[in-house]
């Protein structure tokens, strides 16, 4: 069932990768591309307290010139929530994180060698929506396909399916499993020059069988 921008108060399709706010709230893809690209970034690139707290100001200085205040104050809600940098803080939180989600049992097909599946946690996804400009940059240089402009194209795909499948990673732990089998990745245009990558598979629970 459509939703409505609580900036511009069009209809948001439930597949149109709009920017989903505090309560039940959503802003479109449009009204969200000015700070979209920022949000991400906290999440994805932030690799430093620094780097965290200028994206940060960037965010909010945007906010503040572009929202009203009740969504200005979702999007503060969304940082401190969503986007907490207490992680950041501690570089041993870091290290674990990212050596966790290098570890994470993954396969494209649906069993593990030497491991027996012990429960099916259910089918999960994970979703990232790339930002207003993405794909009018790759056409403005399609002419030169192999050139640095499609290495950059290639490279924000990579980013984005990686990120995809980070968030399928930490869905399935939520689910209780260890693994994750099935994995495919999914790519979805939107209106307005925006491209999903939906990472999809089954969480599950390994166990090594006991020979003893």
């Amino acid at each position: 069932m459509p939703q409505i921008c609580e900036k511009c108060g069009k209809k948001v399709g439930v597949f149109s990768g709009g920017l989903d706010l505090k309560e039940g709230r959503i802003m479109c893809n449009e009204c969200a591309s000015p700070i979209r690209e920022e949000l991400s970034s906290l999440l994805y690139s932030a690799n430093g307290l620094e780097v965290f707290n200028e994206l940060k100001n960037t965010i909010l200085e945007k906010s503040e010139k572009l929202y009203d205040e009740k969504i200005q104050n979702d999007i503060v809600s969304i940082i401190n929530e969503k986007y907490n940098n207490s992680h950041l803080s501690s570089h041993e939180e870091a290290k674990k994180h990212k050596e966790f989600i290098e570890n994470y049992m993954l396969t494209t097909g649906y069993d593990f060698s030497g491991y027996k599946i012990t429960k099916y946690c259910g089918v999960i996804s994970g979703q990232v929506v790339l930002g207003t400009g993405f794909l009018s940059e790759f056409t403005a240089s399609f002419a030169d396909f192999f050139g640095e402009e499609s290495n950059k194209f290639a490279d924000k795909l990579e980013t984005a399916k990686n990120a995809a499948l980070e968030k399928l990673i930490i869905k399935s732990a939520e689910k209780g499993g260890n693994a994750i089998i099935g994995v495919d990745f999914d790519y979805i245009t939107f209106h307005g020059n925006m491209i999903g990558v939906v990472a999809n598979g089954t969480s599950v629970v390994i166990e090594q069988p006991n020979n003893n």
